[in-house]
């Protein structure tokens, strides 16, 4: 997978409305799965975690890519991540 596939999948639509803040913990263990021991910058109301090229280069697949925006995951150019709102 690409950069721009990972974006376009994440950039799609979502009906999101998860309230019970698994969906932070469902895309962390994504991310885990690829990126044992990667970093987490919590912020006020934001989550940054991994780092995007790594996490393509240990093969992140399509599936889980979409997993990661049915969960409100999304592509962070600024700090090449992937973030979540809290």
């Amino acid at each position: 997978m690409t950069r721009e596939e990972l974006e376009e999948i994440l950039n799609k639509a979502n009906a999101f409305s998860d309230m019970s803040k698994s969906y932070i913990l469902i895309g962390l263990n994504i991310i885990e799965k690829y990126t044992p021991g990667f970093n987490i910058e919590p912020r006020h109301d934001i989550i940054y975690a991994g780092d995007i090229d790594s996490i393509l280069q240990a093969g992140l697949t399509i599936e889980d890519a979409d997993e990661l925006r049915k969960q409100n995951w999304m592509f962070d150019d600024e700090y090449d991540c992937l973030s979540v709102f809290t």
